[in-house]
């Protein structure tokens, strides 16, 4: 009787998790991230299996992604590690977070934890790519970008142009140039084509690189970066400086103390040889009194330039 009873009693306890587990499902699904935060936090607090706690500190951890509380979710996540240190999807996910929250090193630590267990964990791989890219190391981002290709034969987009754009800020722009027409091949977008006047442009290839910048700002006319970025190398071109000069005054007309604009303003007419309105242009930047690389710079030329009269 003693043992029928404890029989029936965790097969009823048993039932209960599995509908408690349900409701929080239902509970992310529908967005209510609160209520399945409530719902899980007191199941891991129950007699369960391992494999149903496990569950609940994942969907603890989605919901508070999901919510953007990124570091409450890197606190369940690191939890649910010291239970589960040879969880390879949890420690994804948490590298996950720690690239999300620009932690580049700390995802860079969890990637290469994962592949110690798994070497060819492409997840992992991925992962360290783009985390090497993000912390500045180019040239070993392009290693584990090749090494992720190699492993899956990926021709994904993203994959393709975050490997060119690791090539690019590595220098080595023949291969920059060919993985960023192959990702432009798999999904035109201006991004990309703006990548690939870049690489023009580092090459040496001006005209090449202001006709497909041009192309990048056609794609998105609203893409104000691209525009500006267009008429900064437009003015910097004897051949086309006045051209340069219109563009940045056509902006500057809708916002006029768009202090790159002026800044470029500046630069046409130094080419012109227009010494006056170039100054004019530096003054506008000056007054508007805000910090930045272009209101420094601005400054310097300008004492420069009145210590020499």
């Amino acid at each position: 009787m003693a043992l029928n009873a404890n029989a029936i009693f965790g097969l009823k306890g048993r039932t209960e998790q599995k509908e408690q587990i349900a409701k929080a499902r239902q509970a992310f699904a529908e967005e209510n991230y609160p209520e399945t935060i409530r719902l899980m936090k007191d199941f891991t607090l129950k007699d369960a299996p391992k494999r149903r706690i496990k569950r609940a500190y994942v969907l603890i951890a989605d919901s508070y992604i999901a919510m953007e509380e990124y570091d409450k979710a890197m606190l369940t996540l690191s939890e649910a590690l010291e239970f589960y240190p040879k969880d390879i999807d949890l420690r994804l996910t948490l590298a996950g977070v720690y690239y999300i929250c620009d932690l580049n090193s700390r995802a860079i630590e969890e990637y290469e934890q994962v592949l110690k267990q798994d070497d060819d964990n492409p997840k992992a791989i991925l992962g360290l790519a783009q985390s090497m890219h993000k912390e500045g190391f180019y040239n070993k981002a392009c290693e584990y970008f090749k090494k992720y290709i190699e492993l899956t034969n990926s021709q994904a987009a993203n994959v393709y142009y975050n490997y060119a754009a690791s090539n690019y800020m590595a220098n080595n722009f023949e291969p920059a140039l060919e993985l960023a027409l192959m990702s432009f091949e798999q999904n035109e977008d201006p991004d990309t084509k703006l990548l690939i006047a870049k690489i023009y442009k580092s090459q040496g290839e001006l005209e090449k690189a202001l006709l497909t910048i041009r192309d990048a700002w056609l794609m998105d006319i609203n893409r104000e970066d691209i525009y500006l970025t267009y008429a900064l190398w437009t003015a910097y071109e004897p051949l086309h400086t006045k051209q340069g000069l219109e563009m940045a005054q056509d902006y500057l007309k809708k916002y006029p103390n768009n202090r790159l604009a002026l800044f470029i303003e500046y630069i046409a007419y130094t080419r012109l040889g227009n010494e006056k309105k170039a100054k004019e242009s530096l003054r506008k930047i000056v007054a508007l009194q805000e910090k930045g690389f272009i209101d420094s710079a601005a400054a310097k030329i300008l004492k420069n330039t009145n210590s020499d009269k």
